[in-house]
């Protein structure tokens, strides 16, 4: 089923925030807890698409039209505080998105494929998560947002991986929830996998672009075309008539 796109890589690439966990509602939580604190009202879930806290909180604050008088490096130190916390303080698994350690498996196992991250999210929360979450071991590489000059939707985090791999970009797949992600990739020459985020409409992405919900449906399938998936499906339905 999706032989077209594992057929021939050498590494998979995985964005964080959106993809790998379900984590923009704990972002929402943390900004709106920041605010609160200060003595105001968090109106800004649209702005969560920003590639980075600084962005978000400056955009926000443009779009209100207000001086709180704090720093935007305090909210985004106090963000980042109230976002881990929450995390942390929460089973491993909660927020890990289906299918993820069966995919790994097999990527690793079966396809001795190398696999790397990804991530708009500065260094010291994306470790965290990752150790949090006991994934940190599964990635070859971590790339961070606060480790390159242009985030996402600039094409350098995804320049920066494939060299340290020491990989072509026809070689790689990666795995992303949001319109800048998949530019990014794409802008980098890599073939992209799209993860449903409900913060996007599917009309910001490439028309192209394969949509799943989680990774449930690759385990097994990543040698098969669509075709042959429907063909296994077509031989295994009972006979006509057979109402067993």
């Amino acid at each position: 089923m999706f032989k077209d796109y594992f057929h021939s890589k050498k590494a998979v690439l995985f964005d964080l925030d959106g993809t790998i966990i379900n984590s923009h509602p704990i972002w929402h939580e943390a900004c709106a807890e920041v605010a609160s604190n200060l003595g105001f009202t968090w109106r800004g879930v649209n702005f969560l698409v920003e590639p980075s806290l600084e962005r978000i909180w400056k955009t926000y604050l443009d779009y209100v039209g207000e001086d709180y008088g704090v720093p935007i490096p305090t909210l985004v130190s106090q963000t980042k505080d109230k976002f881990l916390t929450r995390i942390l303080r929460s089973p491993f698994d909660r927020y890990l998105k289906e299918g993820f350690w069966p995919l790994i498996n097999e990527l690793k196992s079966e396809k001795e494929m190398r696999i790397g991250l990804v991530t708009n999210s500065d260094r010291d929360v994306a470790e965290k998560v990752l150790n949090h979450l006991h994934i940190a071991s599964v990635f070859e590489t971590v790339i961070c947002g606060d480790e390159v000059k242009n985030r996402k939707p600039d094409p350098e985090i995804y320049e920066k991986s494939l060299k340290t791999l020491g990989l072509k970009a026809k070689e790689v797949l990666c795995f992303e929830d949001s319109p800048a992600g998949v530019k990014s990739a794409k802008k980098a020459g890599l073939q992209v996998i799209g993860l449903r985020n409900p913060l996007y409409s599917e009309k910001e992405f490439p028309s192209d672009l394969l949509f799943v919900e989680d990774f449930t449906v690759f385990p097994g399938n990543l040698d098969k075309t669509r075709k042959e998936v429907l063909e296994e499906e077509i031989k295994n339905l009972p006979p006509l008539g057979d109402s067993k």
